[in-house]
């Protein structure tokens, strides 16, 4: 039985697209962020390269609910997205057959998931419920070790997709494009 990759067209999830290729089918999820629809643009033309199988799941407007009252719209509209993605992806899983949900989380911190280590410490909690296998491949190692590891299996990441303002070219300037420009340049790629 495959397993499934919750996927984004990031770095973290490209890399593991090309560590599990020969058995994975990938989930997408679009919550309502701002770059979902160069997310999946780029999370289909990675899969179609490889031949692999693209599910996306559409709830648009659960992030624009989570942003009704504040002032200033936020980059990613929920601050705890990985609680409701990797939910999803591991009841996703349960339902249709799946036995393993990798998770390419890195070790990386994020300023609004302070609590991040409980919180996936529960989320494994609830894939041992489910009896759904979670596997978090890159959680100890940094962005600058998932790309080393990216490089030596070949991964295309001029194809692989990182702003989450979600314009058509990376706006260079987002916290996740200078990560990846930083990442990128101290790798050799740029």
């Amino acid at each position: 039985m495959k397993s499934l990759l919750l996927f984004s067209s990031g770095i973290n999830s490209t890399t593991a697209l090309y560590l599990y290729k020969n058995n994975v089918d990938c989930l997408y999820i679009n919550y309502g962020q701002r770059a979902s629809k160069q997310e999946i643009l780029h999370s289909k033309t990675l899969c179609n390269l490889l031949g692999l199988r693209l599910i996306v799941i559409d709830i648009p407007n659960l992030g624009e609910r989570f942003n009704e009252g504040r002032e200033f719209k936020l980059h990613e509209p929920i601050m705890h997205k990985n609680i409701i993605l990797l939910s999803i992806a591991l009841v996703y899983a349960k339902e249709k057959g799946y036995k393993e949900v990798i998770f390419p989380i890195s070790c990386d911190t994020c300023e609004y998931e302070v609590q991040k280590p409980k919180i996936l410490e529960e989320l494994v909690e609830l894939s041992k419920l489910l009896d759904v296998k979670l596997t978090m491949p890159f959680l100890h190692l940094s962005k600058d070790l998932i790309v080393k590891m990216g490089k030596r299996l070949g991964v295309p990441y001029e194809l692989t997709y990182s702003c989450v303002l979600g314009y058509k070219e990376h706006c260079k300037s987002c916290p996740k494009c200078e990560v990846r420009i930083k990442t990128f340049r101290e790798n050799g790629i740029l």
